[in-house]
């Protein structure tokens, strides 16, 4: 349980920073909003997901494809 709420917090402190950082960017290097950052938002959120639950989705992938 203590490992979920550290990747919650995680999540949501990376969650926060990459809108802030696509906010940054878009503004001072293209002088506008990013028009995909939600979905690279979720995209990169999504592989750092799988990458802190690595063990567990191997483990979840091994058992699917010895059946």
């Amino acid at each position: 349980m203590k490992r979920f709420f550290k990747t919650l917090l995680q999540f949501v402190v990376l969650s926060i920073a990459l809108h802030l950082l696509f906010d940054i960017v878009g503004w001072f290097v293209f002088n506008a909003p990013i028009e995909n950052k939600g979905t690279l938002i979720s995209y990169i959120s999504t592989l750092w997901l799988m990458y802190m639950y690595r063990d567990k989705l191997l483990q979840f992938i091994m058992r699917i494809s010895a059946k």
